[in-house]
C-alpha cells in the first residue's frame, strides 16, 4: 500500500518486545490527553466507572500489554493526519483507491484460494451465474 497511502501510528513490531519487557519497570510518557480521558472515564462521565475497571486495570503503565498508553499520542495525530488529507478531495480519492487496489493479498477470495490448494489439494471450478448457463 505505501506508507503515503496510509497513517501509521504506535510501536513498530521490533519496538513491541523491548517495550513489553520494561513495562512494569519504565514509566509511559503520561500523554495528557490520555490521562484527561482516563479522569473522565474514572469521574463517571461515560457511565459507572465501575463498568470500566477492568479497562482501567489494563491500561496501567504495568499491564498495558497492548501499548495503549505508548501508541496513543500517534493514534491522535494519525488522526489529525487523516482529517487534513481528507480535506484535499482529489488527493484523498486517489490515495483510497491505491490503497484499496494494494489490499488484494488480504482478500478472502485470496486466503479462500490458498487454502483450497495448500490445505484441500482442490481446484477452482469456473464461475457461471445461472443467466450465463446454457438453456438457461
Amino acid at each position: 500500500v505505501g506508507e503515503d497511502n496510509l497513517f501509521c501510528f504506535g510501536a513498530t513490531a521490533d519496538e513491541v518486545a523491548a517495550l513489553r519487557s520494561t513495562m512494569k519497570s519504565r514509566l509511559p510518557a503520561g500523554d495528557e490527553r490520555l490521562q484527561r480521558s482516563i479522569r473522565m472515564i474514572k469521574s463517571g462521565v461515560f457511565g459507572n466507572p465501575d463498568d470500566f475497571a477492568q479497562l482501567m486495570d489494563n491500561i496501567e503503565p504495568a499491564n498495558d500489554y497492548y501499548l495503549l498508553s505508548h501508541d496513543f499520542p500517534g493514534y491522535l495525530d494519525a488522526l489529525d493526519a487523516a482529517d487534513a488529507a481528507y480535506l484535499h478531495q482529489p488527493s484523498w480519492t486517489a490515495r483510497t483507491i491505491r490503497a484499496a487496489c494494494s489490499m488484494w493479498e488480504f482478500s478472502s477470495d485470496r486466503t479462500i484460494k490458498e487454502y483450497a490448494e495448500k490445505v484441500w489439494q482442490m481446484e477452482p471450478l469456473p464461475f457461471k451465474p445461472p443467466h450465463h448457463q446454457d438453456g438457461g
